[in-house]
């Protein structure tokens, strides 16, 4: 189920202003909550994992690039073939 970026929008508004509305209604448990959720994504390897994702990109394009020319060099042998016989 695919969403228009103005329905991603509107949830995510309806979301922040819940937790608002339950900063206002609880701070203590807003403050605990926003430094629980704070320590963990600290603690999760986001550098790591970001660069093994560039790793593995720059790995894989190398051999892309290779593909890629040698389909645009058949193209263009191709073409010039076609068009020396005619």
């Amino acid at each position: 189920m695919k969403r228009s970026p103005r329905a991603s929008t509107v949830a995510v508004e309806d979301w922040v202003q819940r937790a608002e509305e339950f900063a206002r209604r609880e701070p203590a448990k807003a403050v605990v909550s926003a430094l629980g959720v704070g320590f963990l994504l600290n603690r999760l390897p986001l550098g790591a994992i970001a660069g093994a994702l560039v790793h593995i990109s720059f790995t894989l394009l190398r051999p892309a690039l290779l593909v890629i020319g040698l389909l645009k060099a058949s193209e263009f042998l191709r073409t010039n073939t076609v068009t020396h016989h005619e």
